[in-house]
Protein backbone atom coordinates (compact mmCIF):
# COMPACT_ATOMS: atom_id res chain seq x y z
CA UNK A 1 0.00 0.00 0.00
CA UNK A 2 1.29 3.45 -0.91
CA UNK A 3 -0.08 6.90 -0.09
CA UNK A 4 0.05 9.39 -2.97
CA UNK A 5 -1.55 12.79 -2.60
CA UNK A 6 -3.41 11.64 0.51
CA UNK A 7 -4.98 8.68 -1.32
CA UNK A 8 -4.28 5.00 -0.74
CA UNK A 9 -2.80 3.28 -3.80
CA UNK A 10 -1.99 -0.36 -4.49
CA UNK A 11 1.14 -1.14 -6.45
CA UNK A 12 1.67 -4.06 -8.83
CA UNK A 13 4.07 -5.15 -11.58
CA UNK A 14 3.26 -6.02 -15.17
CA UNK A 15 5.27 -6.50 -18.35
CA UNK A 16 4.97 -3.76 -21.00
CA UNK A 17 3.98 -5.45 -24.28
CA UNK A 18 5.81 -2.76 -26.29
CA UNK A 19 9.22 -2.76 -24.59
CA UNK A 20 9.16 -6.05 -22.67
CA UNK A 21 10.26 -4.29 -19.48
CA UNK A 22 8.71 -4.92 -16.08
CA UNK A 23 6.79 -1.82 -15.01
CA UNK A 24 5.26 -0.81 -11.67
CA UNK A 25 1.65 0.30 -11.84
CA UNK A 26 -0.49 2.19 -9.34
CA UNK A 27 -4.24 1.91 -8.88
CA UNK A 28 -6.52 3.42 -6.25
CA UNK A 29 -7.06 1.09 -3.29
CA UNK A 30 -10.78 1.09 -4.11
CA UNK A 31 -10.24 0.23 -7.80
CA UNK A 32 -13.17 -1.50 -9.44
CA UNK A 33 -11.05 -4.38 -10.79
CA UNK A 34 -11.22 -6.56 -7.71
CA UNK A 35 -11.71 -9.78 -9.66
CA UNK A 36 -9.66 -11.56 -12.31
CA UNK A 37 -11.86 -10.20 -15.13
CA UNK A 38 -11.42 -6.47 -14.36
CA UNK A 39 -8.93 -4.26 -16.18
CA UNK A 40 -7.67 -0.73 -15.45
CA UNK A 41 -6.23 1.72 -17.97
CA UNK A 42 -2.63 2.39 -16.97
CA UNK A 43 -0.22 4.93 -18.45
CA UNK A 44 2.96 2.93 -18.95
CA UNK A 45 6.16 4.45 -17.58
CA UNK A 46 8.27 2.43 -20.03
CA UNK A 47 6.68 3.43 -23.34
CA UNK A 48 4.30 6.30 -22.37
CA UNK A 49 1.46 4.35 -23.95
CA UNK A 50 -1.79 3.28 -22.33
CA UNK A 51 -2.40 -0.39 -21.55
CA UNK A 52 -5.39 -2.20 -20.10
CA UNK A 53 -3.95 -4.17 -17.18
CA UNK A 54 -5.51 -6.44 -14.61
CA UNK A 55 -3.82 -5.38 -11.34
CA UNK A 56 -4.53 -8.72 -9.65
CA UNK A 57 -3.05 -10.94 -12.35
CA UNK A 58 -0.66 -8.53 -14.12
CA UNK A 59 -2.20 -9.58 -17.44
CA UNK A 60 -2.19 -6.96 -20.21
CA UNK A 61 -5.19 -7.10 -22.52
CA UNK A 62 -4.03 -8.09 -26.01
CA UNK A 63 -0.52 -9.17 -24.94
CA UNK A 64 0.66 -12.57 -26.20
CA UNK A 65 3.17 -13.44 -23.47
CA UNK A 66 2.42 -14.86 -20.03
CA UNK A 67 2.37 -12.15 -17.34
CA UNK A 68 5.01 -11.85 -14.66
CA UNK A 69 3.36 -10.85 -11.38
CA UNK A 70 5.18 -9.90 -8.21
CA UNK A 71 2.90 -8.78 -5.41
Amino acid sequence: MLYVGGMERNTFLYRCPTTGHKVQGLVPANARSTDDAGYESITCLACNGVHLVNPRSGRVLGAAAKPDVIC
